[in-house]
């Protein structure tokens, strides 16, 4: 064989593996992009341990106690919505399906995210930088949990006919977004509150 049908059998050779190499590539990306999102009520798996009753999803590394006598449940605002026993939604709509009323509302969410998501970024430029401005109705505040540092957001609501608040922490792991949220209104603000607080020392995050 000369030497240009070496050259031309090279050439063709080094596209085909280009080729195979991008087709692999896109493939690993659009596999990537699919598996981005916030992960689904049926992803965490129910665990019971001496009557204590457990959610855990193993690929985000996130396992929490679901509160005694309340209800883990499907919801459109959260990965998993827990609900006290007495919980009553203060509309009945789904925009404000986790207001209560009576009772208290805690949402779980883990959304698995790429590094430059905004709501990734933001949360883990505040957790590193700290450089949030505290507003009247609008509170920023560091938190440690089992020796991670979370950020707290607190909104004070101030409708005429439902006064609250509303308390979200957040936290950033590699490609992960998690975070927990609850509202307090009404004649349990307290209780909710300490429920609340309670929840979050049951949090593990891996």
């Amino acid at each position: 064989m000369n030497k240009i049908g070496k050259i031309i059998i090279g050439i063709v050779l080094l596209l085909v593996v280009v080729g195979l190499g991008l087709f692999c590539w896109q493939k690993w990306q659009q596999k990537q992009e699919e598996s981005l999102g916030y992960v689904q009520f049926n992803e965490f798996a129910k665990q019971e341990l001496n009557n204590e009753v457990y959610f855990e999803n193993k690929e985000s590394g996130l396992r929490f106690k679901v509160p005694a006598g309340w209800t883990p449940t499907v919801s459109q605002l959260a990965s998993v919505a827990l609900i006290s026993p007495d919980f009553k939604p203060f509309k009945d709509n789904p925009s404000a399906a986790s207001v209560p009323a009576t009772g208290c509302w805690i949402g779980v969410s883990t959304k698995k995210t790429l590094q430059d998501d905004s709501d990734y970024s933001m949360v883990r430029n505040y957790l590193t930088y700290q450089n949030f401005i505290n507003r009247e109705d609008k509170k920023y505040k560091i938190i440690d949990l089992s020796g991670k540092k979370l950020l707290e957001t607190d909104y004070s609501i101030n409708n005429e006919d439902n006064i609250g608040s509303v308390t979200t922490i957040e936290y950033v792991g590699k490609n992960e977004l998690y975070s927990f949220t609850s509202y307090f209104f009404g004649k349990d603000h307290e209780s909710c509150s300490q429920s609340f607080d309670d929840f979050l020392k049951t949090i593990s995050i891996k």
